[in-house]
């Protein structure tokens, strides 16, 4: 109304202004009617500099800073200038009054480069180049032998090529191909786990595995029974050792990372997760229809032929066999760490450390096939750098956090139960249009299969 009363004021009419409201916008346009007068616009402040769409820019100093001495104002092809003005006007934006404010000038922080775009590739080539050099060489390494005999001793084994069997408080190397395995029924808590460098095996087992210590859903963990990476028990946070880049290679790598005892730490290390289900997904990843079509039993239909070939579920074995050609992983083993006991376990404890170097060993193939793959299909290294930020996120939590999850559980109870109870009521309103072919009134059942099978029951003997 105040922009009403405006252009009445200088124009000096009574009649109404015609509201239209275009489609696929929120704005609502002001059409004035037929006058000779028209709606002064205000003086533009010296300086200004506006684009073909009457657009205000940046100021003069400041276009310098962001864009570089060389940069200049590219001009627009003349016969696209009507499109855009219609499409700008669509939207309800104004074109030949524009709103101009004053300019600001200030003196940003040096840049690092010519030109904005040159700042944050050099910016992300400096966060991500130690860690993508270390990604590179692993990608180089090849896949030592297998140990054929893995050590029952707790905490770390080197299986380095010259000394043999060593224990270690920690892997020495800066990039490992990760991955723990847990006993679900006995907690949440790591059993053992193994570690692929490109020159020797790691192996880290629990003393939960080899003596009876106290475990299950309720037990309260310390850092000692998660899984060292980076430091030995003496070794202290304020150590500026834990600032050089490691980085650790994974399949839904998170799952590995909350079993690491220095990702509990306040205060973070170099250390980086470098997810190679992520990667899958930003590759060749799956559409939501695709994903069920996957999942489904059925033979797919052949216009979906082509791009099931080129991408696969999530799973490691899945990935595994859609990037190194159709190979089979074995994951057979895999049920004794869901449902089995910790001596089970441990009866098993050759078999299902061998279990545990193969998944190691298949994400190493995946990484050496697929992180090139990510490079071509994403240069800008700050892709690269973003994933390893993100990678390395926390929520710090405190004692109302198991009540948060607990409420959170009884609430989705209560939605699920009046879901179902509201798609119970729906199903027997439309089983009720069946009679005198009332569907046939229906704007989105009519079309249904409405066939009836006649159930014969059995007469009791």
């Amino acid at each position: 109304m105040q922009r009403i009363a405006y252009i009445r004021r200088y124009c000096g009419s009574k009649s109404r202004a015609a509201a239209e409201i275009f489609p696929r916008s929120t704005v609502r346009r002001l059409n004035l009617p037929d006058s000779k007068c028209e709606e002064p616009s205000p003086a533009q402040p010296p300086g200004v500099r506006l684009n073909e769409m009457n657009i205000q820019l940046l100021s003069a100093g400041l276009h310098r800073q962001v864009f570089g001495d060389a940069a200049k104002l590219q001009k627009v092809d003349i016969s696209k200038l009507e499109s855009l003005r219609k499409e700008l006007t669509r939207h309800g934006i104004p074109l030949d009054n524009p709103d101009i404010r004053p300019d600001v000038d200030f003196r940003l922080p040096q840049l690092k480069g010519v030109g904005i775009e040159e700042h944050f590739f050099n910016v992300a080539q400096e966060q991500s180049k130690p860690y993508r050099d270390l990604l590179e060489a692993l990608v180089r390494g090849e896949v030592p032998s297998t140990p054929k005999e893995w050590s029952e001793e707790p905490g770390w084994t080197c299986y380095d090529p010259l000394r043999g069997a060593v224990s270690v408080p920690y892997p020495e190397d800066t990039a490992l191909v990760f991955d723990v395995e847990v006993c679900v029924p006995a907690g949440a808590a790591p059993v053992m786990a193994t570690a692929l460098s490109p020159t020797r095996w790691y192996s880290w087992t629990s003393p939960r595995l080899i003596s009876e210590l106290p475990s299950g859903e309720h037990h309260r963990y310390q850092l000692d029974e998660f899984i060292p990476l980076e430091s030995a028990p003496k070794d202290k946070q304020s150590d500026g050792k834990f600032s050089t880049p490691r980085v650790v290679v994974g399949h839904n790598v998170s799952y590995d990372r909350a079993r690491i005892r220095e990702q509990y730490w306040l205060k973070s290390t170099g250390l980086r997760f470098v997810d190679t289900m992520s990667l899958h997904v930003c590759v060749s990843g799956v559409t939501s229809y695709q994903r069920a079509m996957l999942k489904s039993s059925k033979e797919l239909p052949l216009e979906d032929l082509s791009w099931s070939s080129q991408s696969s579920l999530n799973n490691l074995a899945d990935v595994y066999s859609l990037y190194c050609d159709g190979a089979k992983l074995d994951k057979e083993k895999r049920n004794l760490f869901v449902e089995g006991t910790l001596p089970e376990i441990r009866a098993e404890f050759q078999s299902l450390m061998t279990y545990c170097a193969g998944d190691v060993a298949a994400t190493k193939r995946v990484i050496t096939k697929l992180f090139p793959l990510f490079l071509r299909r994403f240069p800008h290294p700050a892709t690269l750098a973003g994933m390893l930020e993100v990678g390395n996120a926390y929520l710090p939590v405190n004692s109302n956090w198991p009540r948060y999850i607990q409420e959170s559980d009884l609430a989705y109870e209560d939605l699920d139960i009046e879901a179902k109870h509201l798609l119970a009521q729906r199903a027997d309103a439309a089983c009720r249009l069946l009679h005198d072919a009332e569907f046939r009134k229906d704007l989105w059942l009519w079309d249904q299969d409405w066939s009836v099978q006649e159930l014969k029951l059995k007469a009791a003997k």
